[in-house]
């Protein structure tokens, strides 16, 4: 609806309840680091940021903090309605949740598949889908797929540096990056165009 949420700096945390026409700054328990990506669904937020930081609302109001497993930074965040969550960041991190951002499990990923030597790609974007769906971008071009959190596919490679990503219905899909990076899909990530920027 007309609801949202901003996070940053400090624990900054500001919302809006009539399309951003006007916005309110929230009481939030932790003052000292960044938070970097929030998420909205059915009325519940997630938080993450610096250092493995993870934050939970069940009404976006009243935020308590969540056990983290990691201590990489954590770049983005998405939910599904059904409470599914995935959290991504530094050195490949990425995180599941099936409780609306109760508790959190890494997902193992064996990197020598998708980067040379296995060099674990920092990770800017997630989405996941109401199919549980869970599509990622980061370094090297990469965007990542998974329907479980699992098995992953490779569904772009490159060089450039990929930092967030939009899935929108009938298969199209979005992601912009380094040096003026736009890729576009059509056909749901099965093959991309290189747009030019300048």
């Amino acid at each position: 609806g007309r609801r949202g949420v901003a996070v940053g700096a400090f624990g900054s945390v500001l919302a809006t309840a009539d399309g951003g026409a006007t916005w309110e700054r929230q009481a939030f328990p932790m003052s000292h680091l960044a938070l970097l990506s929030v998420t909205m669904r059915e009325g519940k937020c997630i938080a993450v940021g610096q250092t493995g930081l993870i934050y939970a609302a069940e009404d976006c109001k009243a935020w308590k903090a969540t056990p983290s497993t990691v201590k990489n930074r954590l770049l983005s965040v998405s939910m599904n309605k059904q409470g599914l969550a995935y959290a991504v960041g530094a050195f490949g991190t990425v995180l599941r949740s099936a409780d609306w951002g109760k508790t959190w499990a890494p997902q193992a990923i064996d990197w020598t598949g998708f980067t040379e030597d296995g060099v674990e790609p920092h990770l800017y974007d997630v989405h996941v889908g109401d199919d549980g769906v869970v599509t990622t971008v980061g370094e090297f071009e990469l965007v990542l797929r998974s329907s479980d959190g699992k098995a992953w596919k490779a569904l772009h490679k490159g060089e450039r540096s990929l930092f967030a990503l939009a899935v929108l219905d009938g298969g199209r899909l979005y992601a912009s990056g380094q040096s003026g990076a736009v890729l576009t899909s059509r056909d749901d990530g099965a093959t991309w165009e290189s747009r030019t920027t300048g």
